[in-house]
C-alpha cells in the first residue's frame, strides 16, 4: 500500500523539508504541533474500575493506577508521523500544500512501518473518526486503548483518511531511500519547484507526477512528468532466475531464488550482490534453489530427516550479505551425512 505526505512550497519550510526528505528522513511531531486542538482528548473510567476491583478482592490497586497515569502522559513525549491513504484529496492539497502549489511524497507503507530502522516505532494505525468523545475502559486495554487515546479524531477530519506512525519520542527518523516511490506536484506547482526536486532526487527509482484538473469528472488526475532509475553496479539481466519468495525478518530479508541455469560461484556471488543492491533495504540472506517445488520446505522449521535430505539436494547455494561469500550446497554437512549413514545401516 502507498501512503502520502502533503507539504507546502512555502520557502519558510521548503529548504528544511527538501533537505530532510532527500536525506531519507522524516520528522515525527509531538501532539502540541498537530493541527487538531482536540487531539488525544478522551475520558477514562479505568481509575474507577480499578478501585471497584480493589474493593471486591481487597487488593491495593494504586500501583496499577499510577502506571495508567504514566501512560496518559505518554502523549507529551511520543512522536506522530501523519500520512494519508489518498493523493488526490481536494481539501488536503488546499490545507497542507499551499492551495495546490506544493507537493506530496508517496511512501511504501509496508516498508515504512518496518521497525528495523526505527526501533522506537510503537504503532502503525489507521485513525478512527467519530463525533463521540472516546471513553477508555479496562476492556480496551487489549486492543483499542492506543487507538482511543492517540488515533481518534472528530468526523470533521474523516476526509483526510489518516494513517499514523506512533513513535516513543518525537524526533527525526531515518528510512531507506527506496521507501519514497513517487512525488506528486500540485496543479499550481511551479517549474522551479519541480526542477529543485529533480536535482535532489537524481539516481533514485522515483517517479514525478503533476496533477491536473479533470473538469469532466470533477476530480484531480495525475500525469507522469519525469522518472529516474538508480544506476546499479550489477546487471541482473545477464541471469536467468525467478524470485520464489521473500521473507522479511527484523534484521534481515531472506530471498528464495530459483536458478534456471547453472552458474559458477563467482557468478552466483554477483547475482546475489545484484539482488541485494536492487531490492533489499537491510541485510539480506539469499538461498539459491534448483527446484521450485520445494519452496514450502525451504521456509519450514524444523525439518524432518526426509525433508532435510530433499532440501539439502535442492539448496544449491547460500549467500549472506554480512560476509559476502557463496556457500555451495551448505546443508550437505554433518546432519546430511548422519541421516544418509542411518538410512544405509537400516537397509
Amino acid at each position: 500500500m502507498k501512503v502520502y505526505k502533503y507539504r507546502s512550497d512555502d520557502k519558510k519550510y521548503l529548504k528544511r523539508d527538501l533537505q530532510t526528505f532527500s536525506k531519507n528522513q522524516f520528522f515525527a511531531s509531538n501532539f502540541e504541533n498537530l493541527n487538531d486542538v482536540f487531539e488525544a482528548n478522551f475520558d477514562e473510567i479505568i481509575s474507577q474500575e480499578l478501585m471497584e476491583i480493589g474493593k471486591v478482592f481487597n487488593i491495593n490497586t494504586s500501583n496499577i493506577n499510577e502506571t495508567y497515569k504514566k501512560i496518559e502522559k505518554y502523549k507529551e513525549v511520543l512522536g506522530i508521523f501523519s500520512l494519508s491513504k489518498i493523493w488526490n484529496s481536494h481539501p488536503l492539497w488546499s490545507y497542507y500544500a499551499n492551495d495546490n502549489k506544493g507537493y506530496c511524497i508517496e511512501y511504501d507503507y509496508e516498508k515504512l512501518k518496518d521497525k528495523s530502522l526505527n526501533e522506537d516505532l510503537s504503532y502503525s494505525i489507521e485513525v478512527d473518526y467519530t463525533n463521540k468523545k472516546p471513553l477508555v475502559a479496562i476492556s480496551d486495554i487489549r486492543e483499542n486503548i492506543i487507538k482511543k487515546m492517540f488515533a481518534t479524531k472528530s468526523s470533521d477530519w474523516k476526509h483526510e483518511k489518516e494513517i499514523r506512525l506512533i513513535f516513543e519520542k518525537s524526533s527525526l527518523k531515518t528510512h531507506h531511500e527506496s521507501f519514497i516511490t513517487a512525488i506528486y506536484f500540485g496543479c499550481k506547482a511551479s517549474e522551479e519547484l519541480i526542477e529543485l526536486f529533480k536535482k535532489k532526487f537524481k539516481n533514485r527509482d522515483i517517479i514525478f507526477y503533476k496533477l491536473y484538473v479533470d473538469k469532466t469528472k470533477n476530480i484531480f488526475q495525475r500525469k507522469k512528468i519525469w522518472s529516474d532509475k538508480k544506476k546499479l553496479k550489477y546487471d541482473l539481466s545477464k541471469y536467468n532466475y525467478e524470485t520464489l519468495k521473500e521473507v522479511n525478518y527484523f534484521e534481515t530479508i531472506n530471498y528464495y531464488i530459483l536458478l534456471k541455469e547453472n552458474y559458477s560461484s563467482k557468478q552466483l556471488t554477483n547475482l546475489a550482490l545484484g539482488i541485494s543492491e536492487k531490492y533489499s533495504y537491510k541485510f539480506s540472506v539469499i538461498y539459491f534453489l534448483n527446484d521450485k517445488n520445494f519452496i514450502d520446505i525451504a521456509i519450514k522449521y524444523p525439518l524432518s530427516d526426509e525433508e532435510y535430505l530433499k532440501y539439502a539436494d535442492v539448496l544449491v547455494a547460500e549467500f549472506s550479505y554480512t560476509d559476502k561469500i557463496i556457500y555451495e550446497f551448505p546443508n550437505k554437512k554433518s546432519r546430511y551425512r548422519e541421516i544418509k549413514k542411518n538410512i544405509k545401516e537400516k537397509y
